[in-house]
């Protein structure tokens, strides 16, 4: 068989994801971004210059966000819908399950991590 490989965007790319289209973060730039064949991209999500921590799942971009006083865990809606802030804290990383949406929070408490499930209601 052949494969075929097309140029979705230029340099500076990174952490690519790609469950409900494909979606990346730029090491210059902040936020979360989709990326569709023939199209510029579009960002979908703000963050923080050069996002490292961000996932896509079940409809939604969750990003972690340390610009404030505290990490927030925010989550934005793929199609309509307002960003909601779903978690604050001491966060250093994150996963979702993409079975169910349940969030498991890596948190860092007096440099110890633990990990907790947030099970967050849908609306």
């Amino acid at each position: 068989s052949e494969s075929r490989q097309s140029l979705l965007a230029d340099v500076n790319w990174r952490d690519a994801q790609a469950p409900e289209g494909v979606f990346a973060s730029r090491a210059d730039a902040p936020g979360v971004w989709r990326l569709d064949p023939g199209r510029p991209p579009v960002m979908i999500a703000p963050g923080p210059q050069g996002t490292r921590f961000w996932r896509v799942s079940r409809g939604s971009v969750y990003v972690l966000d340390d610009r404030g006083s505290q990490t927030a865990l925010v989550r934005h809606p793929l199609t309509r819908g307002s960003s909601e802030t779903v978690a604050r804290g001491e966060i250093s990383d994150f996963a979702v399950d993409p079975r169910n949406g349940d969030l498991l929070l890596v948190r860092t408490l007096q440099r110890r991590q633990s990990i907790g499930l947030l099970q967050v209601s849908r609306r």
